[in-house]
């Protein structure tokens, strides 16, 4: 290509390196990018989810998380919908890798699967760490909410009652932890 070019063989070393170069920094920016290419999967997939196109939702999700794997909101949907066609050993282990970049509503829902399972220490655990991860109000009452259900069943009645109110506290108009209280 350079003979074809016409330039000088004197120049072919500089060439060669400023091209190596120059795919080196192509390569770099491709790589800084993947992650905005894997939000806007994971926005297609939110919107597949939401339409109730499931599979394609998943699709959709699965390439995200393949372009961006430390974006834990793909892991979190991915475990919702995992959890919906009763899929539990993949919704849980999509929670987990959700918990791990600290998404405040994989603690919650793996705490839940914990307290279906009678794993009431494992799911306080969860939702104590998720409580601090946590400014989000709604994810705060449901974490609250779940907590006092499994106190409830650890028969740490007190505790049961100080965090079904603190939920209560919260958003007053809703039925669950007044229920569980």
């Amino acid at each position: 290509s350079l003979t074809r070019l016409k330039i000088s063989d004197h120049y072919w070393q500089e060439i060669k390196l400023s091209l190596a170069f120059l795919v080196l920094l192509l390569l770099i920016a491709f790589r800084l990018f993947l992650p905005s290419v894997g939000q806007f999967y994971y926005n297609r997939g939110v919107e597949r989810y939401e339409a109730g196109y499931l599979i394609g939702a998943q699709l959709v999700f699965e390439r995200a998380q393949k372009l961006a794997p430390d974006f834990a909101a793909i892991h979190f949907k991915l475990g919702q919908l995992h959890e919906y066609l009763q899929d539990l050993a993949n919704a849980k282990a999509e929670y987990r890798r959700a918990v791990q970049g600290n998404e405040p509503g994989a603690y919650n829902n793996l705490a839940r699967l914990s307290i279906l399972e009678q794993d009431y220490s494992t799911a306080v655990l969860l939702l104590l760490n998720g409580l601090e991860h946590s400014a989000d109000p709604e994810w705060q009452y449901k974490m609250y909410s779940n907590l006092g259900w499994a106190r409830l069943h650890q028969e740490r009645y007190p505790d049961a009652q100080a965090r079904l109110e603190a939920a209560i506290d919260l958003f007053p108009e809703r039925a669950r932890a007044h229920c569980l209280l």
